[in-house]
């Protein structure tokens, strides 16, 4: 039990961590989604909910899409539809 717990200790010292440029490129990244999920809006600022109120999508009646975006998101819908089709091999057929 003792030796779990210097084991554990020491990979919990803060003063033992060592960063490299891989890991400094990973916290980096980290600290990017990080932001990118703070600061992007969430579903209920995307779809307008009205918490006043209690109603949600008011604004998204009064907008008039484009029939480009219509077309772009039956176009994207359709590749990842027909992506799924493809055939992958099983990953551990070489074992």
């Amino acid at each position: 039990m003792a030796q779990a717990l210097s084991i554990l200790s020491k990979m919990a010292d803060p003063t033992r961590i060592v960063f490299g440029g891989a890991e400094i490129a990973k916290a980096a990244l980290i600290a990017l989604y990080a932001a990118i999920a703070w600061y992007a809006p969430n579903t209920q600022e995307i779809m307008g909910y009205d918490h006043k109120n209690r109603a949600v999508g008011e604004h998204l009646r009064t907008v008039r899409t484009r029939p480009a975006f219509h077309y772009a998101s039956a176009v994207v819908l359709a590749c990842g539809i027909l992506g799924i089709q493809q055939h992958s091999e099983f990953i551990y057929f070489r074992f």
